[in-house]
């Protein structure tokens, strides 16, 4: 069997779930029925299906399907008649190759051994007689478990609530829809640990949910009457041109204010100090542009348009500013690996980086901000997992976005109202 290469990535996202959240984000759909009993195991074990259709009474099918299993499978055994299909001598393989869970449609034995190994398993019942018979079975073929469908591949979550199977093309759905469930329930928790009832929580996390929806959805219509009106009344400073909407210019324009904001310094003595200015203005029709840059010499700035239908997604050719905002942190982290990569002798074969920025916002009473971000660098490396973390850990201390966003960052804000401050 060959490798699967995202089972590391997906086994570990679908076991940060319970299987009752993956079901709801699923909406019920490969939800096995309650007739499985879980006979040990403590945690939710989720990795790809390897499968076995047995002939009654023989354990063959189950044998040619473990030849070249990976570590972090789960088994899956639809096993007929009254056989014990697991005990204690083929569990004590399975385990030794890594599986991670075993789902037997039929019956197991050697209880009390099973139940001292972290290895989950889940069956019909018990049964004292071993197999008894020979015949081939079907080995990696799909099978019926509890009323779903189990194909070789698929993805299995198990815990103490149940069993959920997810086709392969449907797990980054399904982990997204989660995820947001997530929010919705940390939003319910924080209501009621206000004092609100759940039913009265979960109406007013759901009501503002709703509301912040609308928004989202109403706002390029609405921002685009605005822009309207505006372009009747406003003088553009900025046309924006024809090209692309990332370029490099020759120099930074000059600053009106920021020059007067005092600011403080780093408290290492050892710290190179720069600064990265933006200077940003509307352009004619709906769209922005900023020129970003440093004036440390050697270093060019760069003209940034943006054209946003929202405050989440972008429209036209440009992303929103918030897609400028959580890409500019990936794309921090992604540069100081490849730079300690390139000065370092480790082995790495794939490189990637997964940044999630958590927003809100509001019309009625205007408010907006960030819930947090979340990370994740993902290395495919020959190298010990201790080297890989202490490489990790520096780009992680090294990124100044990152840092920028972790720890507690001082604001100067100046209003200038005709050349006056406010």
């Amino acid at each position: 069997m060959a490798e699967n290469t995202t089972a590391p990535i997906y086994g570990r996202a679908l076991a940060g779930f319970a299987v009752s959240a993956l079901a709801n984000a699923a909406g019920g759909r490969g939800v096995l029925d309650p007739g499985l009993i879980r006979y040990s195991g403590t945690r939710t074990a989720a990795g790809p299906a390897v499968t076995a259709d047995c002939d009654e009474g023989s354990l063959e099918a189950v044998w040619a399907a473990m030849e070249g299993m990976q570590p972090g499978a789960v088994l899956c055994i639809r096993g007929p008649g009254t056989s014990a299909y697991m005990g204690d001598m083929l569990a004590s393989d399975l385990a030794r190759r890594g599986v991670l869970a075993v789902i037997v449609d039929g019956y197991i034995r050697d209880r009390a051994a099973l139940s001292q190994m972290e290895l989950t398993f889940l069956a019909r019942g018990l049964y004292p007689m071993a197999h008894r018979r020979a015949g081939p079975g079907r080995p990696s073929v799909p099978i019926e478990i509890g009323g779903v469908r189990i194909s070789p591949g698929d993805w299995v979550a198990v815990d103490d609530d149940g069993v959920i199977v997810i086709a392969p093309q449907d797990v980054e759905t399904v982990l997204n829809k989660a995820h947001e469930n997530e929010a919705i329930e940390a939003g319910i928790r924080a209501r009621m640990a206000a004092g609100a009832g759940v039913a009265e929580a979960a109406r007013a996390e759901l009501a503002a949910r709703a509301a912040a929806q609308g928004m989202i959805c109403n706002v390029d219509l609405l921002q685009r009457e605005r822009m309207e009106a505006m372009n009747e009344t406003m003088s553009w400073a900025v046309v924006r041109p024809e090209g692309p909407t990332v370029r490099k210019v020759e120099s930074l324009p000059p600053v009106e204010g920021l020059n007067e904001l005092a600011h403080v310094k780093s408290s290492s003595a050892n710290a190179v100090r720069f600064h990265m200015q933006a200077v940003a203005e509307p352009v004619s029709g709906q769209g922005k542009r900023a020129i970003v840059g440093t004036p440390m010499p050697g270093w060019s700035p760069f003209e940034i348009y943006c054209n946003e239908g929202g405050p989440i997604g972008g429209d036209d050719d440009a992303p929103s500013p918030l897609g400028y905002l959580t890409s500019g942190i990936a794309f921090c982290l992604l540069t100081h690996i490849t730079m300690a990569l390139s000065h370092s002798k480790l082995a790495v074969e794939r490189v990637k980086v997964e940044v999630r920025g958590r927003f809100f916002g509001q019309i009625e009473p205007p408010a907006g901000g960030a819930e947090g971000f979340d990370t994740c660098i993902i290395i495919d490396s020959p190298e010990p997992a201790d080297r890989i973390r202490v490489f990790v850990t520096g780009v992680q201390d090294a990124c100044i976005a990152l840092q920028s966003i972790r720890q507690p960052t001082q604001v100067h804000s100046r209003i200038l109202h005709n050349g006056e401050d406010l």
